[in-house]
């Protein structure tokens, strides 16, 4: 059975929290094992994709983000799922647990991302048309 899935990133200023995934969770193949990305998972029943996120991040972490909070990003499709995925925006980065799923977590600059090896692309370029938008045209206004 294929599920649409839903995560989050945290976002301060020009820098964002992300966790590398585990190759492998309670004997299972994780996607994306071993990539940089956002804290999410599978859309359960009847579940908004930002109540997903919400959800996902605090049983990863231990943090807790109303879904209100989350602002959507971008749907990115990959063969018949699709990835909702949300930014909440935080003054500073909260000490995390993570669980099982995560072998580590970061904090970097948006600008660097292209550096971690492997990241997403789709979610790389959301990240950076964000800092582009917010911080490189600012500059340019300024």
């Amino acid at each position: 059975m294929i599920f649409d899935a839903a995560g989050v990133c945290l976002v301060s200023k020009n820098l964002v929290l992300l966790a590398r995934r585990n190759f492998y969770n309670n004997g299972f193949k994780c996607d994306l094992g071993g990539y940089w990305s956002p804290f999410a998972g599978a859309i359960e029943d009847a579940e908004e994709p930002n109540t997903t996120a919400s959800r996902e991040l605090f049983e990863e972490t231990g943090f807790y983000v109303s879904p209100s909070n989350l602002y959507p990003q971008k749907i990115i499709r990959r063969d018949s799922k699709k990835f909702y995925l949300f930014f909440c925006f935080v003054p500073s980065f909260p000490d995390i647990k993570l669980d099982g799923e995560h072998s580590e977590y970061g904090v970097f600059k948006i600008e660097s991302l292209h550096t971690l090896n492997p990241i997403d692309d789709d979610v790389l370029n959301c990240l950076q048309n964000y800092y582009n938008t917010n911080y490189i045209s600012n500059k340019k206004n300024s």
